[in-house]
């Protein structure tokens, strides 16, 4: 964590226009880091629902079980993201959702993910979005936003398998100071 890590989160964060990076020791532990810092900041609880993408990965849905949340999956559409569907939030209203406590937003192998929309939700259900970018670093939504930057946290991966490889090692980025603080 010296001055080499120093500079990628910066650089990093910079690269995204974002205020904050915080380098973690991989993607998986980016989510993890993201959602306990939620709970301790009192923005997710146990018992919350989280609307999470059908599509994702294991790291994506084990923090949300090993914070007790409830994921209530979203079914991709043909880009293999979250379908962006109104009717869906209406469904979780009626079926009597509790509470909506977090909005997970993925894009998917490069391919960017309806981001305005699920962000839209997220603010909309007064849930924080955290935004698993681990595959799609560089991408960009229609709208010309760089994927990876809507969320409170928005999490990246640096596996040997993605476009940015470290052979391993992750990075959150969030314009939140307090977040960002509560994650380190």
């Amino acid at each position: 964590m010296g001055h080499e890590c120093e500079a990628l989160e910066r650089e990093f964060a910079d690269y995204h226009d974002m205020r904050y990076g915080i380098g973690v020791n991989s993607g998986s532990s980016a989510n993890l880091v993201s959602v306990a810092a939620m709970s301790e900041l009192g923005l997710i609880r146990r018992g919350d629902r989280v609307l999470v993408p059908a599509l994702a990965w294991a790291t994506t849905y084990a923090p949300l079980i090993q914070y007790g949340l409830e994921p209530a999956l979203i079914d991709a559409d043909a880009s293999w993201c979250s379908v962006r569907d109104a009717d869906i939030l209406h469904t979780y209203k009626l079926s009597g959702a509790e509470r909506i406590g977090l909005v997970v937003d993925c894009s998917i192998l490069g391919n960017p993910s309806h981001g305005a929309f699920w962000s839209q939700v997220a603010t909309n259900w007064g849930a924080p979005l955290l935004v698993d970018n681990c595959e799609s670093i560089g991408a960009r939504e229609p709208d010309g936003t760089r994927c990876g930057t809507r969320g409170l946290a928005n999490t990246f991966s640096f596996y040997f398998s993605h476009q940015l490889s470290a052979i391993e090692g992750g990075m959150i980025l969030t314009n939140d100071e307090d977040f960002a603080i509560m994650c380190r």
